[in-house]
């Protein structure tokens, strides 16, 4: 039997992710094992880990411009440098990490979903079941890219860029499974779209893509996190959502604005719940 795939996808400002990605994956695997009586050779041979990186296309620009905009700043985010001018820190975030955002809803192609594709699509075409764990930033590029394939039945390409067959596109429908989002806005990007909003709609035709009963989002969130947003009470406003299996859970990730939101690769919590969900799925006799 082929391995389940864990595609990994990272958040705002995060830059190369592997060691976030690989502390979660050996947390689930503990827990996993623990769970199903089985060694670390059985779950590694059950699941298989893609690891995304799509931070390294605009990262560059983003410091070219704080250092054009910038010149007299430092161009590294240290404890030292953030004490001595607060302000330095604030303009960092705004350059370095609401960049990212910027990027992304950008009306021109960012490069950010073709390079999301591009390190998914090797392993989607060679293997069958897939789920995706997405912090941040990240967590509405894998929702984008789930209400596409699922709810509009295309990749959330540009454009330009040609779509696969519609072989394919059932082929990766079938074996999307599970959802988890950690530290998500995507409540708050839901503003993107007028039409769940306007004329005192109220998001009452919020769709959740994630439907049918062998499938689970669960939606990681920690009340000290300023971008996590809980979901279960949005996607309720539409009772055609009803046979969807959406869980917010709360963790404790930290109380402070930067390690509550970073802290959820290394939360037992996430990493169990995880572990818990694909059990139930994708057990090992």
């Amino acid at each position: 039997m082929k391995p389940h795939l864990l595609i990994f996808i990272h958040g705002i400002g995060e830059g190369p992710s592997t060691k976030y990605y690989r502390q979660l994956l050996n947390n689930i695997g503990r827990y996993y094992q623990e769970y199903n009586q089985v060694d670390q050779i059985t779950f590694q041979k059950s699941f298989l880990p893609v690891f995304v990186e799509w931070q390294r296309y605009i990262s560059n620009a983003e410091r070219e411009l704080f250092k054009l905009c910038f010149p007299d700043l430092p161009t590294e985010l240290k404890t030292a440098n953030v004490l001595r001018n607060p302000m330095f820190g604030l303009r960092y975030f705004m350059t370095l990490f609401l960049g990212d955002v910027t990027a992304y809803v950008a009306v021109n192609d960012n490069k950010i979903r073709s390079s999301v594709w591009h390190d998914m699509k090797r392993a989607l075409a060679q293997y069958e079941g897939y789920s995706i764990i997405a912090h941040s930033l990240g967590s509405i590029v894998a929702y984008d890219y789930v209400f596409n394939l699922l709810v509009r039945n295309v990749l959330f390409l540009a454009d330009f860029h040609p779509q696969p067959p519609a072989e394919d596109i059932v082929r990766l429908q079938n074996n999307f499974t599970h959802l988890f989002t950690l530290g998500a806005p995507i409540g708050l990007f839901m503003m993107r779209q007028g039409e769940l909003w306007m004329e005192e709609r109220n998001f009452r035709d919020i769709i959740n893509p994630v439907q049918g009963s062998h499938r689970r989002w669960l939606n990681f969130h920690n009340n000290c996190d300023p971008i996590a947003y809980p979901l279960e009470k949005l996607f309720a406003q539409n009772s055609q959502n009803s046979n969807c299996f959406l869980q917010d859970i709360h963790v404790q990730t930290g109380n402070l604005v930067v390690n509550s939101h970073l802290n959820y690769w290394q939360n037992d919590k996430v990493a169990q719940q995880i572990a818990r969900t694909l059990s139930l799925v994708h057990s090992t006799p």
